[in-house]
């Protein structure tokens, strides 16, 4: 568990600066604007990180090669991406995959950086996205820990 979980605030770490730089690369060069509430973005991105990373921690635990995780990361990451509604507003899909979308992280994401930047909306209406990103992030780590040391074992 210690072990998987300094993987994890590596990825961590390594996902936050990732996201800083994008966030101020939009807001120097591109002139995006997030919304009235950075503090409430960077909460939606530090619990998407979270989630993420702990999924990331799953997948490694289930791979047995550096190939095998890569190509099971690359799948989940752009697979899922494209379901939960990253690629294009998940309102255009049909209701079957609307309701399918709410299994991925990033479709938490995008709903809780929906309501800060386009709604106007704050902490308050974000803690079921925060709340699921942060879950997810959990429920993978504990997986993950429990595959790893069974794997271990072995």
């Amino acid at each position: 568990g210690a072990f998987l979980g300094g993987k994890m605030l590596s990825m961590m770490i390594l996902g936050l600066l990732q996201f800083a730089v994008f966030i101020l690369w939009g807001i120097v060069v591109l002139k995006v604007n997030w919304g009235s509430n950075l503090p409430a973005v960077i909460a939606v991105v530090a619990s998407f990180t979270f989630g993420a990373a702990g999924v990331g921690v799953l997948v490694g635990a289930v791979c047995k090669t550096m190939a095998q995780a890569g190509a099971i990361a690359t799948f989940v990451t752009y697979g899922t991406s494209m379901l939960a509604g990253s690629w294009w507003p998940v309102e255009i899909m049909p209701p079957f995959m609307q309701r399918l979308a709410r299994l991925f992280p990033q479709y938490w994401a995008v709903n809780g950086l929906n309501k800060i930047i386009v709604r106007g909306l704050g902490f308050d209406a974000l803690a079921p996205d925060m709340a699921v990103l942060l879950l997810t992030g959990t429920l993978c780590l504990v997986a993950g820990s429990v595959v790893f040391a069974r794997r271990s074992r072995s």
